[in-house]
């Protein structure tokens, strides 16, 4: 259950005991209307129950994270679309090592889509992003490579 309005998002969580708990998240920052209506909000919980969030607000994509029973971060904007892009198709993926695979879809009104991929490991910076194809909607998964002997 997952939202993103104004400046909030919204994170709902299930308790092992299937208590639902539901926060509001304030990012400090207000979109404009355009803004919201393209906001965008990706969330993955690692194994040490960190949650972590990737959000767009029509102007910039931005991470946040919160520890187990801890207060979330500030955001942290990496890649400044500046009004110039529309930003679709947001995924983030965290494998065993805990790094972050941020891979979205941007495009200009002049131009075609393309698919940019960043990577962060652990509270690290983000990578710089990098253009990996065009013209498609990005869709990943990552998978555990096989040992051969």
């Amino acid at each position: 259950m997952l939202s993103g309005t104004s400046h909030y998002l919204y994170f709902a969580q299930r308790k092992p005991g299937g208590e639902w708990i539901h926060e509001k998240i304030d990012i400090q920052k207000t979109p404009d209307s355009y803004a919201s209506q393209s906001f965008q909000v990706w969330f993955v919980v690692d194994q040490m129950r960190t949650v972590r969030a990737i959000y767009y607000d029509g102007t910039a994509l931005a991470y946040i994270e919160r520890s187990a029973g801890g207060a979330w971060t500030a955001s942290q904007e990496f890649f400044q679309a500046n009004g110039l892009y529309y930003i679709n198709g947001l995924k983030l993926l965290l494998d065993q090592q805990n790094t972050m695979h941020l891979l979205w879809s941007w495009s200009t009104l002049w131009g075609p889509n393309q698919i940019e991929y960043a990577s962060c490991k652990g509270r690290g910076s983000w990578s710089t992003p990098v253009i990996i194809n065009a013209n498609f909607l990005p869709a990943v998964a990552i998978a555990r490579m096989a040992q051969f002997i």
